[in-house]
């Protein structure tokens, strides 16, 4: 009988209520048909230099692989849609952008029953609130972590120091250390429905596409809250003064 994957928060604040990520409705359209997550090598799949060096650090003193996957803890902001559509060398028909929706609880009983997680991936899952941070303070981070006792949770809080510039990020990560050698990217099996709860659309998105994507969703098996979202909308009182020049 395989053990459930044991999943700790290493936050010292309370967990947030909500989890969010942003990413192009492709790529989450083709999770809940194949009832994946994907969780990616931050050092081949991230852009901050220093998540390179902790990467390696793990590697090289606690385990030969180091999996993550990025959430955040904002849930309305015009800058992460966006950022999210503005990637460049992508079709404009698939640049439509969805934010997915869990909370802690959830996302720890998904991880608990993920036989890809307990048999292919053996290891510990953590989540693990980032914490955005000087240049020299980081730099310090590093010096310690270097001489702590090499343990998966010490491991697993490196990822958690992140350069100031990156604060907007709000990020909250899933973390997993595994002693199995995989590559950069690995989808592992999960219950979707349990893991997420509400699928909110790209405010950018027409009506004809929202609907579309509701569509999609209900076809590729999502039993959840899907919603469009209202970003746009003014407030009903101030409608009529909402003219373009």
């Amino acid at each position: 009988m395989s053990v459930p994957c044991p999943f700790d928060w290493l936050g010292q604040e309370c967990k947030p209520k909500h989890l969010y990520h942003y990413a192009r409705w492709h790529w989450i359209r083709q999770s809940i048909a194949d009832k994946t997550i994907t969780l990616s090598d931050p050092s081949q799949c991230w852009e901050d230099p220093t998540e390179w060096l902790w990467t390696r650090w793990i590697k090289e003193k606690v385990a030969p692989t180091v999996l993550a996957m990025c959430w955040t803890r904002t849930g309305r902001s015009e800058a992460l849609w966006r950022l999210e559509r503005s990637q460049i060398n992508v079709p404009e028909q698939d640049r439509t952008v969805v934010r997915i929706r869990t909370n802690f609880d959830r996302l720890s009983r998904a991880v608990a029953a993920s036989i890809d997680l307990s048999n292919q991936l053996p290891g510990k899952s953590f989540l693990v609130p980032v914490q955005y941070l000087p240049d020299h303070r980081v730099a310090r981070r590093f010096d310690q972590l270097s001489a702590t006792k090499l343990v998966s949770s010490e491991a697993a809080r490196a990822l958690s120091y992140k350069r100031y510039p990156y604060r907007y990020e709000r990020e909250v990560r899933w973390v997993h250390i595994t002693k199995a050698c995989v590559s950069e990217r690995v989808a592992v099996r999960i219950d979707i429905n349990a893991l997420i709860d509400q699928i909110m659309i790209d405010p950018r998105a027409d009506m004809a596409e929202a609907d579309r994507i509701k569509v999609d969703a209900r076809a590729a098996g999502f039993l959840n809250e899907l919603k469009h979202s209202r970003l746009f909308r003014l407030p009903s009182r101030l409608r009529p003064f909402a003219t373009r020049p």
